[in-house]
């Protein structure tokens, strides 16, 4: 009797295997594994949500460090502008170079010859200012005593002699604005941010113009 039971259980393993050597391997693992269990998409599901968080914060405080670096260096390039606008006797602007998407601080050039027509060109004194990659043209706004001014077709000018008007420089991104805005007898930028609510950051202190080279360039 054991004999028998032995040779029906020998024959059972071998249908078993032949069975198994038939499906094909794909089925075969699907039939080893049918998916992930419960605990292993939790933990998939957050490692996903940890990497995207780290990687949220990480993009968030880069554009903050941007936006507080260009917002220095707009109230910098304000500040030169009202002072050229007070001492220099020719007419200064605030002109957007949209192929560079930079602001920047322009100057009337003299003709070459008599008779020959002034053009404006870039003040070597002043650096550009490039906007960040994610404000787009759109995310631009300036403002002249209130009106909205396209700087990129036409620089908003300061004539010697005439009180200039109230410049407001406005840049938004994700709901999110920074402002600049320099009165017409002030000579630096007050910076207010929309995410901070009743913020007004104080003007930078003056620059020595002997230490910073500025003395060099023609009032």
């Amino acid at each position: 009797m054991a004999k028998v039971v032995s040779l029906v259980a020998k024959d059972l393993k071998w249908i078993s295997i032949s069975s198994s050597n038939k499906m094909p391997h794909g089925e075969r693992a699907h039939h080893a594994r049918s998916g992930f269990t419960l605990i292993e998409t939790i933990v998939a599901v957050t490692v996903l949500a940890i990497i995207v968080s780290m990687l949220a914060v990480r993009i968030t405080g880069t554009r903050d460090k941007q936006i507080s670096l260009v917002s220095d260096q707009l109230a910098d390039l304000l500040m030169v502008y009202a002072m050229r606008s007070e001492h220099s006797p020719n007419p200064t602007g605030i002109s957007l170079d949209r192929e560079r998407m930079a602001i920047t601080l322009v100057r009337r050039i003299p003709a070459e010859f008599e008779g020959g027509e002034m053009t404006w060109g870039r003040d070597p004194a002043v650096p550009a200012v490039p906007l960040p990659h994610f404000i787009e043209d759109q995310g631009l706004e300036v403002l002249a005593d209130g009106s909205w001014t396209d700087i990129g077709e036409w620089p908003l000018l300061a004539m010697p002699g005439q009180d200039r008007p109230e410049i407001e420089i406005n840049l938004t991104w994700d709901e999110r604005t920074v402002s600049l805005r320099l009165s017409p007898h002030s000579m630096n930028a007050v910076i207010r941010d929309s995410a901070v609510p009743d913020s007004e950051i104080a003007p930078r202190e003056k620059q020595d113009l002997d230490a910073t080279g500025l003395w060099q360039s023609d009032w």
